[in-house]
């Protein structure tokens, strides 16, 4: 009888190690004087011959017939040990279509199989407590939807345990779920290191140790990561791709560029591949380039959304706004991804922003918020839309009313950075004293987030109010925040040159400030012009003073853009 659905069985390629013919002549010896010994020797007999798990069943119940028979002595411990032996065989069995990744998608009938599986291996362990493999199931079956969590957390100590030196590939998967489930950063930076020790070589465990520290700022220790993984497997993509995108978050372009173009070699054709290197090609404002590979990639893949959605982005980029629309309509109305629907939404609310169209800006905002399930990233955008209408005591009242939710309903370093443009919001409305109380606020959360260091910085170089001024630490701050960004930002350089400016220094000043000119008028930067001012205010050896900008703009009675969706 088939009760599994979806399930391919093969039990013989998992094997116990159990000394049956010295039990069976035991056991012929005392058939006569021993009940239920018929059973047991059916039972065994049934084992050696066993290739399905309806033949493991079987096994099970003729174990159980035996014992309820009243066998005793070491035949009762051996049939104990059958038919733990089977139920371990048949649970792992049931459990490798939800711990093995070439599996695929999950039974049908999987709630029935979790169940039955994590029956036959929670029986087992109690007889044979030294599998690791079978503690390691049990984890991940406690881990699916409506599992028991605790019991899983358990089961996946006792497998590490278990495995010791002796399994060491079934270590560092025991070690690397640990990891995924720790929710503590720093524990889980040392459950990194600790599996690393253990396993250095493993390529899956680098990629995780690499991702784990550049999301914790640790850029540097994040490429060791990634060099060793290269070093194994010099042409492991995935390990190519990772240290692509760890190379744009730290702006290193012309690096990024490189490392696509080694990626478009062992990938011919492939459009995602070509679609990363338009993107590059944007960032570096070789617009005409990258709209002709993306051209050419849409030739070749003309449903690929990933290839539209790059062209869109770099005709954005180029000031071709209406370009970008059309790519973006054409996207709407494909069948993608929603990770890609939410990224073309945010496109179009850009282009919307860039054309003026705030309210219409807003409005499909709110809608994308109302729709997420964690809207926080959105609501930023949010607000920086608001600041950029000049809408400030708007985007003020909104932040407040962020800030009001609990804190531990923000997702990494959300909090802080909502803190960050708290503080931001205070500097453009020139309450100098609330940004620098905020900034502090943040600095205590996220100590090395170079936009946090910059504006703080700068409040502390600029401000027209003598008593809120400090010179030595906004020099600190600024020329930490330029370490972080390899000097490659004009906003960053031109904080580092107000810094040098209110300690003294005015030819390191001015060195930077011409620095951040340069870089903005490749760039093509709306700031340009207010660089210029600060080289002009060096060159007659006068620190920069931040001005207070314009008042907001008349508020429009549009009270449905700033209602709070939020929680939803």
């Amino acid at each position: 009888m088939k009760i599994f659905q979806g399930i391919v069985v093969v039990v013989g390629t998992i094997v116990f190690s159990f000394l049956l013919v010295p039990t069976l002549v035991f056991a012929e010896e005392t058939q006569a004087v021993d009940p239920g010994i018929e059973y047991l020797d059916q039972a065994t007999e049934a084992k050696i011959a066993a290739t399905t798990l309806d033949d493991l069943l079987a096994v099970i119940r003729l174990c159980e017939r035996a014992k309820n028979a009243g066998l005793t002595g070491e035949n009762l411990e051996y049939c104990e040990q059958l038919k733990a032996s089977s139920q371990m065989q048949r649970g792992l069995v049931l459990a490798r279509a939800f711990v093995d990744e070439r599996a695929g998608r999950l039974p049908p009938d999987w709630e029935m199989v979790r169940h039955t599986a994590l029956a036959d291996l929670e029986e087992a362990v109690k007889i044979i407590p030294d599998n690791p493999q079978a503690f390691y199931c049990i984890a991940r079956l406690s881990f699916l939807p409506n599992g028991d969590m605790d019991r899983g957390k358990v089961a996946l100590d006792l497998a590490i345990e278990k495995a010791g030196n002796d399994d060491i590939d079934l270590k560092t998967k025991a070690l690397l779920l640990k990891v995924l489930l720790e929710e503590d950063k720093d524990n889980k930076t040392q459950l990194l290191r600790d599996a690393l020790e253990i396993n250095p070589d493993s390529i899956i465990l680098l990629l995780a140790a690499s991702s784990h520290f550049a999301e914790m700022g640790l850029n540097e220790e994040a490429r060791k990561m990634l060099d060793r993984a290269l070093e194994l497997e010099p042409e492991n993509t995935l390990t190519l791709l990772e240290i692509l995108n760890l190379q744009k978050t730290s702006f290193q372009f012309e690096e990024a560029l490189e490392t696509v173009e080694r990626l478009e070699n062992l990938l011919p054709d492939n459009a995602n591949i070509l679609a990363e290197k338009a993107d590059i090609l944007g960032i570096l404002d070789k617009y005409d380039e990258a709209i002709a590979i993306l051209d050419a990639a849409r030739a070749k893949d003309p449903r690929n959304p990933q290839v539209l959605y790059t062209r869109a982005k770099i005709y954005f980029f180029k000031g071709d706004l209406e370009k970008a629309m059309e790519d973006i309509e054409i996207l709407t109305k494909e069948e993608i991804s929603l990770e890609l629907q939410v990224r073309t939404v945010l496109l179009k609310v850009d282009i919307l922003a860039k054309k003026k169209e705030y309210n219409e800006a807003l409005r499909l905002l709110d809608q994308l918020i109302s729709m997420v399930p964690y809207p926080i990233p959105l609501e930023f955008k949010k607000i920086f839309i608001l600041l950029e209408q000049k809408r400030r005591q708007r985007a003020l009242a909104f932040v407040n009313q962020m800030l009001e939710r609990p804190q531990d309903s923000f997702r990494g370093d959300d909090y802080a950075q909502l803190l960050r443009i708290q503080g931001d919001a205070f500097l453009g409305m020139g309450d100098h004293y609330n940004a620098i109380k905020t900034y502090k606020k943040a600095m205590e959360i996220i100590p090395d987030d170079p936009g946090l260091l910059n504006n703080y910085a700068w409040v502390l170089a600029t401000s027209p109010i003598d008593l809120f001024r400090d010179g030595e630490l906004a020099l600190e701050l600024a020329q930490k925040a330029a370490e972080k960004t390899d000097f490659k930002l004009s906003y960053i350089l031109s904080t580092l040159g107000a810094a040098y400016a209110e300690n003294g220094d005015f030819e390191k000043a001015l060195e930077y400030a011409e620095k951040a000119v340069e870089i903005a008028e490749k760039e093509k930067e709306e700031r340009l012009e207010d660089l210029k001012k600060e080289v002009e205010s060096f060159k007659a050896k006068k620190p920069y003073r931040e001005m207070q900008e314009e008042e907001d703009e008349e508020e429009e009675d549009d009270e449905d853009v700033l209602v709070d969706p939020a929680v939803v």
